[in-house]
């Protein structure tokens, strides 16, 4: 068995798979495994990809359940499901690894390990350097990039209200796969979600040194946006109504995690305040959000956030 299962969900990706393949190639730690789902694709990313493993000899697992297309939050979960390494690390089929990424996420892991055990349920995220489709360097963190400077992992609270990092930037280990898994269809997205139970179950911890290159195109499922003040209000002023579905989508997904969660957990109860905030007046809404500490990391989206909750 390896140490890390890599798992790359596929979608019409050849374009920009080859640098990925690559740069996991020339990977310092090299005791990892591939393993893939393709989810439809139309054009030749799982050929290129069995191709890539066989010339080079890498270990491959292909995920063939014949549920076709399931899209993104399906797919990574069906492809973690297949994982048995005690890690597991999601891929995205666009971006480029940093040499160092997985020995340093492996390190950061066996050290809470050693500390915590490996029966608690731990995830690790690095920082990411921005970069355009041509690897042409935007931003040289996404942390900051997002107003997340701080070197404070958030709070449950605020982690209830908005993603810190990609799936791509994470390691999570078997302990966490184990409660997270089968991923419930109610949640925003599969990374959120294995985040959300490494906060309230066990142990989050990040890395300040960039571990990938993330690239930003068109074809992005979601992408870096910065948080400046002109950038959110332009936001909620021209999508006010699709903020507010975000925001119910968030308290469903508190819906599934408290589900989740054991009867008599002690962040149950918060975690089912947010998810029932909605059934509030607006005022009441926004005096209890602040009571409870659910806000956003940063002030200008703390700003959006308290004005069209």
């Amino acid at each position: 068995m390896h140490s890390v299962d890599i798992a790359l969900g596929l979608y019409n990706g050849e374009t920009y798979l080859p640098e990925l393949l690559e740069s996991l190639e020339q990977q310092t730690f090299q005791d990892w495994r591939l393993v893939v789902r393709d989810d439809g694709s139309t054009d030749g990313s799982l050929a290129l990809v069995r191709r890539w493993c066989e010339q080079r000899g890498r270990a491959l697992k292909v995920v063939e359940d014949g549920l076709g297309n399931l899209r993104v939050i399906g797919n990574f979960s069906a492809c973690l499901a297949a994982t048995d390494a005690p890690y597991a690390m999601p891929a995205d089929q666009d971006d480029v690894w940093l040499p160092h990424k997985v020995q340093d996420a492996v390190t950061e892991m066996r050290r809470l390990e050693t500390e915590c055990g490996s029966q608690t349920p731990i995830a690790v995220y690095c920082d990411l350097e921005v970069v355009d489709a041509s690897l042409r360097r935007l931003h040289p963190s996404f942390l900051e990039m997002q107003g997340q400077g701080s070197r404070r992992v958030p709070t449950l609270a605020q982690l209830l209200t908005q993603n810190v990092a990609p799936g791509c930037s994470m390691i999570i280990n078997r302990s966490l796969l184990k409660i997270g898994l089968p991923i419930p269809a109610e949640v925003a997205m599969h990374d959120w979600w294995l985040m959300l139970l490494a906060r309230a179950l066990g142990r989050v911890a990040h890395l300040r040194k960039p571990g990938i290159a993330y690239r930003q195109h068109g074809g992005n499922q979601v992408g870096a946006r910065r948080g400046g003040l002109m950038d959110l209000l332009g936001q909620a002023r021209h999508g006010r109504a699709a903020y507010r579905s975000r925001l119910r989508q968030t308290r469903t997904q508190a819906e599934a995690l408290a589900l989740r969660l054991p009867a008599d957990h002690p962040q149950r109860a918060l975690v089912q305040t947010y998810a029932s905030l909605g059934q509030l007046p607006r005022p009441l809404r926004q005096w209890r959000a602040w009571r409870e500490g659910f806000d956003k990391v940063g002030l200008v989206r703390n700003v959006v956030f308290f004005l069209l909750m």
